[in-house]
């Protein structure tokens, strides 16, 4: 997976927010390693953001809130034709993970949560209207389904925040448009499922809740006690997230891990092994010192951009993958989530 980095445009300014979304004003808070041990890991200069936890009226990420699901998140799941996962009182998240077949150069086939993990959250605001955020991974064949898909996208007034690639070298070639709006939960999730079926594919419905097919051969129990944060295993990929130590918010409403602005650590077995794909949420300051982190640990860095447009503070994801020691990976990954305070 020999990669380049890809940059994109990071600006916008504040006021566009209220003009977009009808808030008053913005926030102001606003493997060639396969054998390596985790003392070869270069060591990276502190970037540990001293901001406090993210704490919002919808509750904290993890937690376990039952599922009584209130009127909204019902008519949601009519809308999109299964139970999304409640994150917390306030958000339901839809996995919009299509059925297509990746395989990398390496000639490793990806379950399709391992690098097509599309998603739509909708966090309940106090005015009644809703904040969506998400993305639609989408195959890229000269804009055939790009732009049948972008069209259905502006058509319902959600706004496309970024489009581009997470990953290099796989094959077929996948983009991911991005996207977030306030506004009626409704025509928002009508608007997307609109879109979702512009792009001809198939939908995974039952990623939103534990069967019998959500199974891993890789040792959880020693990358877990690695990571150091809670798993889960969906078609055979194991996942842990993470969260940035900042308060963010999307035109002007918090934002938190579920919605989006969160990190990944990604792992299916593989060759004896296991592939890594991990795509880190971070702060401006963070991103040069990460990205020649996990260069000097022999990770793909293949993407470098943002999001969003109107998030405060700026969010930048970089997006890394590697094949190896199942151990190594996660080692190299939990360091990256140290040395950039994340939980």
């Amino acid at each position: 997976m020999k990669g380049k980095l890809t940059f994109f445009p990071l600006g916008t300014v504040c006021i566009i927010a209220a003009i977009l979304s009808g808030v008053a004003g913005c926030s102001q808070n606003g493997t060639s390693a396969v054998g390596a041990s985790a003392s070869t890991a270069a060591v990276m200069p502190n970037t540990s953001v001293q901001s406090g936890p993210a704490t919002a009226s919808n509750g904290i990420r993890g937690a376990a809130p039952n599922d009584t699901r209130p009127g909204w998140m019902a008519q949601l799941d009519t809308i999109f034709g299964w139970q999304g996962k409640i994150e917390s009182a306030n958000i339901e998240r839809f996995s919009l993970i299509p059925q297509i077949k990746v395989t990398f150069e390496e000639g490793i086939q990806a379950s399709p949560p391992l690098v097509l993990d599309g998603y739509a959250s909708f966090e309940m605001l106090p005015n009644g209207n809703v904040l969506l955020v998400g993305e639609l991974p989408l195959l890229d064949q000269e804009n055939s389904v790009v732009e049948p898909v972008m069209d259905r996208i502006n058509a319902g007034g959600i706004i496309v925040t970024a489009l581009h690639n997470h990953l290099l070298s796989e094959t077929p070639s996948v983009v991911y448009m991005h996207f977030s709006k306030a506004g009626s939960a409704a025509a928002l999730a009508q608007t997307v499922v609109s879109a979702m079926a512009a792009s001809k594919e198939t939908y995974a419905k039952d990623d939103d809740s534990q069967d019998s097919d959500d199974t891993t051969t890789l040792d959880v129990k020693t990358l877990t006690s690695i990571v150091q944060e809670t798993p889960s295993v969906v078609d055979g990929v194991l996942e842990y997230t993470a969260e940035p130590r900042v308060f963010i918010t999307e035109f002007g409403y918090a934002m938190p891990g579920p919605m989006g602005p969160e990190s990944e650590l990604d792992f299916q077995a593989a060759k004896g092994g296991a592939v890594a794909v991990f795509e880190f949420a971070l702060t401006e300051d963070q991103v040069d010192p990460v990205v020649r982190y996990l260069r000097n640990n022999h990770f793909d860095v293949t993407a470098v951009h943002n999001h969003w447009l109107l998030e405060n503070p700026r969010i930048i994801f970089v997006h890394a993958n590697e094949w190896g020691s199942p151990a190594y990976l996660a080692k190299v990954g939990r360091a990256v989530l140290s040395m950039t305070n994340q939980k």
